[in-house]
C-alpha cells in the first residue's frame, strides 16, 4: 500500500441546520474589505430598569422617544426616554456610551446612567479602551437579551471601521443605502451584500430627503424579508445645564460604535439626517445614543451549540481517549436563578482580572472557581469563603458526583446520552495524558496563541513531520507563537490558557500575577490526606524552568481554578497494545484518510484494513 503525507482537513461530520438565531434578519453585510460578513438584529435595543431586562425592539422602525413622540408602549403607557431612572418600569433606547450594566471601572456603567460628565463613561481608566476589550467586554451584547436568543454574548456593537464599510466601502455601498419613511418613520435604510429590487418597486437612491422614499408599511414588509436593514432617527439625549435634553427625534440618527476617538472626550458613532451619511461622527460619551447589534456571520446563520467538542482524540489511560471542551468553562453571573455556562469561541480566551470581583451581586463573566463548584447542594460558582472543608464533600472525589460541572450543569448535557456526558478529568487521568501516554514527551508543551500564554496539548495521533505546520520549539512561551490557532486547532490541538488563580476575590494581587503566567487546573481528585485541599493541573515558568505537567499540585479548595471539561471518546475501535510500543500516524490514499498504528491499518470507523 503506497502512503503519501498530505495537509489535512478535519471536517465536522454534522451537517449545519439553516436557521437563524432568534432576533436575526436575513441579509449579511460586509463589513471588512477581506469579506467578513455580519447579520442585524431585528430592532434597536430597548431595556426596562424595574425588571433588568433588555430586548429588541419588535419593529426595526421602532424608536421611544419622549412622551409625544415614538412608538413604544408598555402595557398601554407611552414609553418615555426622559423618564430614564433606576425604577422606570417602561422602556428606554438612547444609552450612554458602555452602559451594559457590567461595572468596567467606569463611574456611569448602568442603562439608566444619566452623569453629564464623559470621564464617568471612560472603561478601566483608559480613553483608547474599546467596548470589545478581551476579557472584560462592555458591549451591550454582553447581556441576554430576551428576544434575541435569550443568552448573553451572542451579539455586539460594530466598531467604526465596520460602520465604514458598510455605508461606504463595500462593493457597490452607495446604491445599497438610502434614507426613507418606513410606515412614517424617517429612517436610514441599509441593504445587504447582494441585494435584488424587488419586483415592481422603485427606490430613489440619489434623494437624501426622507420624503424622496415614502414605503408603506406593506412595502417594507416586502424589503425586510430581501434583508433590507431600517435604522430610525431615533434622536439624540444631551444636557444643558446639567439636566438631561431629548432632542433631534425623526430628524436625526446617532447610532454608537464600539470605538473610541484618541481623545477622551469622544467616541466614534454613525450619525445620518436628511442631508448627510457619516460612519465616523464623533459624539460625546455622556450622550445617549441608540445601539443597533450584530451578529457575525459564519458561512451560513447558524443556532450553533454553545458548547461543542474538539476533534482531537486524548488518551487518558490504555482504555480510555477524550475530547476536549472548545475552551474554558465560563460562569455569567446574569440572573442567579438562571445560571448560564458556555465556553468562549477562541480556545485562548480568558476572563482574568474580572474573576476577583466575583460574587453573588456580581454582574458578569468569571472563569475561575472553588472546586466543586458545580452550583449542586448550594455550592454555588460564585462561592468565596475561605474555608475549604465547604467545597466539595469531604474526602470523596467529585468525578461522577454532582459536584462535577460536567455532571451537573443541564444546559451543557441537554440531550446526551450518558456515555456522552460533560466531566471533569480525574488526576490520575491528566497524569496519565501529560506523562504516560505513548510519546508523551512530544504531546505537550508551553507556547503563545493570541498573544495568551498556555499549555499546548497534542493529541494521540498527531505527527509533526507529517503535518504542515511548524515544528514545536523548546518548552517556553515564545517558541511556540500563534497567531493563529485555526489551523492547529482544525488537526486536533488543545491549548490551555494560563488564565492564573486567586484566593476567591479576596486578594486582587493573585491574579494579577499569575493571569497570562501561570494556569491552574482543577481535576476531580480529592486529596484524602488533607481534606484542605484537592489536585490541580499547574503549568507555568518558575523561575527559568518550564514546569507543565505538575499535577501532583496541591490546592486549597478554596482558591479559584479554571475548568476544562472533557468527555468520553472511546478508542475508535482500534487495538490497544502496550504504551511503550505504540507508535500512530495519519495518512491519504486515493482520497481516504486512514490511521496506521504499530503497524496496523485502520479506517476512521475503526475498522481495520491489513
Amino acid at each position: 500500500m503506497k502512503r503519501f503525507y498530505a495537509i489535512l482537513t478535519l471536517c465536522c461530520l454534522i451537517v449545519p441546520v439553516m436557521h437563524a438565531v432568534e432576533g436575526e434578519t436575513p441579509g449579511t453585510f460586509s463589513v471588512t474589505v477581506t469579506g467578513k460578513k455580519v447579520v442585524f438584529s431585528k430592532g434597536n435595543l430597548q431595556y426596562q430598569a424595574s425588571t433588568d431586562t433588555w430586548r429588541f425592539a419588535e419593529e426595526q422602525y421602532d424608536f421611544v422617544g419622549n412622551a409625544s413622540q415614538g412608538n413604544v408602549y408598555e402595557q398601554g403607557t407611552k414609553s418615555d426616554n426622559e423618564q430614564i431612572g433606576e425604577s422606570y418600569s417602561g422602556w428606554i433606547d438612547l444609552f450612554g456610551w458602555a452602559t451594559n450594566g457590567l461595572n468596567r471601572r467606569n463611574n456611569a456603567y448602568k442603562p439608566y446612567s444619566t452623569s453629564d460628565n464623559y470621564a464617568d463613561y471612560i472603561i478601566f481608566g483608559g480613553a483608547s479602551e474599546g467596548l470589545d476589550g478581551t476579557g472584560h467586554s462592555s458591549d451591550w451584547g454582553m447581556n441576554s437579551i430576551i428576544n434575541g436568543g435569550n443568552r448573553h454574548q451572542l451579539w455586539r456593537t460594530l466598531t467604526m471601521a465596520e460602520w465604514k464599510c458598510i455605508i461606504e466601502s463595500r462593493p457597490n455601498a452607495a446604491k445599497l443605502r438610502l434614507v426613507a419613511r418606513v410606515n412614517g418613520v424617517p429612517c436610514l435604510i441599509l441593504l445587504p451584500d447582494n441585494w435584488t429590487m424587488p419586483e415592481g418597486m422603485n427606490l430613489n437612491f440619489s434623494n437624501i430627503n426622507y420624503t424622496g422614499n415614502e414605503i408603506s408599511l406593506a412595502q417594507w414588509r416586502r424589503l425586510e424579508h430581501s434583508g433590507a436593514i431600517c435604522l430610525p432617527a431615533a434622536g439624540i439625549r444631551t444636557y444643558k445645564d446639567g439636566e438631561p435634553v431629548l432632542k433631534a427625534f425623526t430628524t436625526d440618527g446617532y447610532y454608537w460604535s464600539a470605538t473610541p476617538t484618541t481623545g477622551e472626550r469622544d467616541v466614534f458613532g454613525l450619525h445620518f439626517n436628511s442631508s448627510a451619511i457619516q460612519a465616523d461622527d464623533r459624539f460625546e460619551r455622556c450622550i445617549g445614543a441608540s445601539v443597533r447589534l450584530v451578529r457575525d456571520y459564519e458561512g451560513f446563520i447558524s443556532n450553533m451549540p454553545h458548547y461543542r467538542a474538539l476533534n482531537g482524540r486524548f488518551s487518558v489511560s490504555d482504555e480510555q481517549q477524550v475530547t476536549f471542551a472548545q475552551g474554558n468553562l465560563r460562569y455569567c453571573v446574569f440572573n442567579n436563578s438562571n445560571m448560564q455556562w458556555f465556553c468562549p469561541e477562541g480556545q485562548w480566551e480568558a476572563v482574568g482580572e474580572d474573576n476577583v470581583y466575583v460574587s453573588s451581586a456580581y454582574k458578569g463573566l468569571i472563569d475561575l472557581y472553588g472546586w466543586g463548584t458545580s452550583g449542586y447542594n448550594d455550592k454555588y460558582p460564585y462561592m468565596t469563603s475561605s474555608d475549604n472543608t465547604l467545597y466539595g464533600e469531604g474526602s470523596n472525589d467529585i468525578a461522577g458526583t454532582d459536584y462535577d460541572w460536567g455532571e451537573y450543569i443541564p444546559m451543557i448535557n441537554a440531550h446526551r446520552t450518558a456515555s456522552e456526558q460533560w466531566r471533569t478529568l480525574t488526576q490520575d487521568e491528566w497524569d496519565y495524558l501529560l506523562n504516560r501516554r505513548p510519546n508523551h514527551e512530544l504531546l505537550h508543551t508551553l507556547g503563545t496563541v493570541n498573544d495568551m500564554h498556555g499549555l499546548i496539548l497534542l493529541p494521540d495521533d498527531w505527527v509533526q513531520n507529517g503535518h504542515p505546520l511548524p515544528m514545536l520549539g523548546p518548552n517556553d512561551w515564545s517558541s511556540n507563537d500563534y497567531g493563529s490557532w485555526s489551523e492547529m486547532e482544525s488537526y486536533g490541538a488543545v491549548f490551555l490558557p494560563a488564565a492564573g488563580r486567586h484566593d476567591g476575590g479576596i486578594s486582587p494581587d493573585m491574579i494579577a500575577a499569575t493571569f497570562n503566567n501561570s494556569g491552574f487546573y482543577w481535576t476531580s481528585s480529592a486529596n484524602i490526606e488533607d481534606l484542605q485541599t484537592a489536585y490541580a493541573l499547574y503549568f507555568g515558568i518558575n523561575g527559568t524552568e518550564a514546569v507543565h505537567g505538575a499535577i501532583a499540585d496541591f490546592v486549597n479548595r478554596s482558591n479559584h481554578c479554571s475548568v476544562r471539561l472533557v468527555r468520553n471518546a472511546g478508542t475508535m475501535g482500534v487495538e490497544n497494545v502496550p504504551s511503550d510500543k505504540v507508535q500512530c500516524a495519519k495518512f491519504l490514499e486515493n482520497g481516504q484518510l486512514y490511521i496506521l498504528r504499530d503497524g496496523k491499518v485502520f479506517n476512521l470507523q475503526g475498522v481495520r484494513i491489513q
